[in-house]
Order: structure tokens, then C-alpha cells, then sequence
């Protein structure tokens, strides 16, 4: 249900901006990709997308809030299903280097228009209450406030016709 949906968002908004209550335990980030990937591998099929997870092959744990943080790479990779072309691709692709964990998604959408560059992170940014229904316009702000108390950030890339890329930093401690 949609405004479920749009309900259990602006709860989940309202307690990340007022009091996060973090779960933190050691978890491989490889198995918390691969949870995301049989989440959303239905949703994507339904669309014709291609997903493709491309990741290191070395078992990467750490420390977080892990239903937090694949809540927050879920909604960005779903934000690129919905925006990508019937029959496309979204790329998944994720590394470590000495103290950072990082996610690349990419999709072959049409990608973000200049003047909304610097907006799509914010809560309010999306003026139209059907769009806010369907979730469109919180999921994004969601994801960003999980990464930023986590110590991380959420950028993106973006040409028109050509897509989008999402990229998800989150320091390992």
C-alpha cells in the first residue's frame, strides 16, 4: 500500500533527524548486498532490469547499523530501477579501501536534471504530493540521513540521457 508506504517514511525521516537509535553489530557487507539483491530482484524483473552486482571478493565486515544501511542502499537502488529504462541495466559495484566502504550504483535512466542536483537529497524537494505518496522524494533523504550518522555520505553523477550514479561512502572504524 502506497501511503503506508509514505507513512512508515516519514516516521522512519522524523526519528533518523530527532533521536537514531543505531543497532550496531560486525556484519559482512557482502551478505547484506546480497539480501538487497534478493529483495529487489523480483521488482526489477517485473521492469526488465538487469541487475548487476560486481563487488570485491574479499569479505568486508564491520560495524553498523545493518538493517539502517541496506535500508539505505535498497532505497537508492530502487530509486534506479524506477528510473531506468524498461530493459536496462543498474549497476551495484563496491569496494574497500584502507578505512572506507563504498557502493557505486548506476543506472541508464535519463538522468537528473541540473537544477535538481543539489535538491534530490532534501525531504522537502519533491513539490507534488502524488510524487510524495508513492515515497518518491523521502526515500533518497532517508538514505542520506542513515549514511551521515553513520559518518558517511550519499553524492551523484548525473548527465541528461545518460543516467545516473550514486555514490554511498561509509567510514569502517
Amino acid at each position: 500500500n502506497r501511503s503506508l508506504g509514505f507513512i512508515d517514511k516519514t516516521m522512519l525521516l522524523c526519528e533518523l533527524k530527532s533521536v537514531p537509535n543505531l543497532k550496531r553489530h560486525v556484519q559482512s557487507a557482502n551478505d547484506a548486498i546480497s539480501n538487497i539483491d534478493v529483495s529487489l530482484s523480483e521488482k526489477a524483473k517485473e521492469k526488465g532490469i538487469n541487475l548487476q552486482f560486481k563487488g570485491s571478493t574479499e569479505d568486508i565486515s564491520f560495524e553498523a547499523d545493518w538493517v539502517m544501511l541496506e535500508k539505505a542502499v535498497r532505497y537508492v537502488i530502487d530509486n534506479a530501477i524506477k528510473f531506468s529504462k524498461d530493459d536496462g541495466t543498474v549497476y551495484i559495484d563496491w569496494n574497500k579501501s584502507d578505512d572506507e566502504f563504498s557502493i557505486k550504483i548506476r543506472d541508464e535512466g535519463e538522468g537528473i536534471p541540473d537544477e535538481w542536483i543539489g535538491k534530490i537529497f532534501d525531504e522537502f524537494a519533491v513539490k507534488d504530493i502524488v510524487h510524495h505518496q508513492k515515497g518518491q522524494g523521502l526515500s533518497l533523504a532517508i538514505s542520506k540521513h542513515i549514511l551521515e550518522i553513520h559518518g558517511g555520505s550519499i553524492s551523484v553523477e548525473s548527465e541528461q540521457g545518460q543516467g545516473s550514479t550514486f555514490t554511498l561512502n561509509i567510514p569502517i572504524h
